[in-house]
């Protein structure tokens, strides 16, 4: 089961202790991602995955170190992430596995993160059928918005 635009709100409020909207977009709106993480249930298994485009990847590895909005500003310019911004953008990618936990499914946690924009399509492409998958739109108070996509293994 995929998250709501709610608690991903909540979830990353929490993480970057900034306000956060989140909100639903049309699954096969345009997204460009440059950087995702896979899930397993434990076994091994890819379960689950998130990807981010550059704007939202940059703003929440800036904004979950407390760097200016400039760093994340910079980034989006020069069309790519730095090692530490990829690095921080890595670790919301591990805290973001919570999303994925239901009580009744055990923890989900972070197989493989990918911060290299050219191997995300790749990485992702089996999981363009069987999938269920949703798309958001998500703004960080101050630091600025992107869009996030997420998929679960039916």
């Amino acid at each position: 089961m995929l998250p709501t635009a709610i608690e991903i709100e909540r979830h990353l409020h929490k993480l970057v202790h900034r306000e956060v909207s989140c909100a639903a977009k049309p699954p096969k709106s345009p997204i460009k991602p440059v950087a995702a993480g896979l899930y397993h249930g434990g076994d091994g298994r890819v379960i689950a995955a998130c990807a981010a485009d550059l704007p939202l990847a940059a703003c929440l590895g800036a904004c979950l170190s407390i760097m200016p909005s400039e760093v994340a500003q910079d980034a989006i310019r020069a069309g790519r992430l730095d090692e530490i911004l990829a690095e921080n953008f890595a670790e919301v990618l591990n805290v973001i596995s919570r999303l994925f936990t239901r009580p009744l499914d055990g923890r989900v946690a972070l197989l493989k993160a990918i911060v290299d924009p050219a191997a995300v399509p790749g990485e992702l492409a089996p999981l363009a059928t069987g999938t269920k998958q949703a798309l958001f739109s998500v703004e960080i108070e101050g630091y600025g918005s992107g869009m996030f996509s997420l998929w679960a293994v039916a």
